[in-house]
């Protein structure tokens, strides 16, 4: 009976040692350099993020929330961040040249951008909006995204009265951002 208990502990501990070292190790490791980067990781997380492995089920059973959602804003704020530079870019064409006076090759370039634009935004998590202020998941899906995608169909159709309906708009929007700037407070 006492040889098949120490057997039993013998053999969890190994089971445990192994998933630490084989799994949770290099797992932990490669967030914390993910997250923090290569320098970070190499002066002193190493330690940390090994001894984070080394209690993996704490984390396993906590689910590490804080660690998700934290990762959640980061891609939310790389996505809202790139839509915003993708329309940045695309906005200054379309003032460069007018929407009425669009080279062809510029206008392709422009519904590039703005499709890009949208497909970013449409990668921004809702609560990540919410928290920057209450109406901005109903102004940036309806009013922003929305424009943008029918100002990018309307350019490849030449649909003139549709795409100065999408820019009144964005505009719309552009207004209401600059309205409420002191308001919005975008998680980070």
């Amino acid at each position: 009976m006492k040889k098949r208990l120490i057997d039993f502990v013998i053999a969890a501990c190994s089971i445990y040692l192994t998933l630490s070292l084989m799994i949770a190790a290099p797992l932990f490791n490669w967030r914390y350099a993910r997250q923090h980067g290569f320098g970070k990781w190499l002066a002193f997380g190493e330690f940390i993020a090994t001894a984070q492995a080394a209690i993996w089920p704490y984390y396993a059973l906590t689910g590490s929330g804080s660690d998700r959602r934290n990762s959640l804003e980061a891609r939310s704020n790389l996505h809202f961040d790139n839509s915003a530079s993708d329309c940045v870019a695309a906005m200054k064409l379309l003032g460069q040249f007018g929407v009425m006076s669009l080279p062809t090759n510029e206008s392709s370039n422009v519904v590039m951008m703005l499709r890009a634009a949208v497909t970013e935004a449409s990668l921004v998590d809702d609560s990540y909006l919410r928290r920057a202020h209450p109406e901005m998941v109903k102004r940036y899906r309806e009013d922003y995204a929305a424009s943008l995608s029918t100002l990018a169909d309307a350019l490849q159709t030449g649909e003139r009265a549709k795409q100065l309906l999408a820019l009144a708009t964005y505009d719309t929007f552009a207004e209401w951002m600059q309205t409420h700037n002191k308001e919005l407070k975008f998680p980070e």
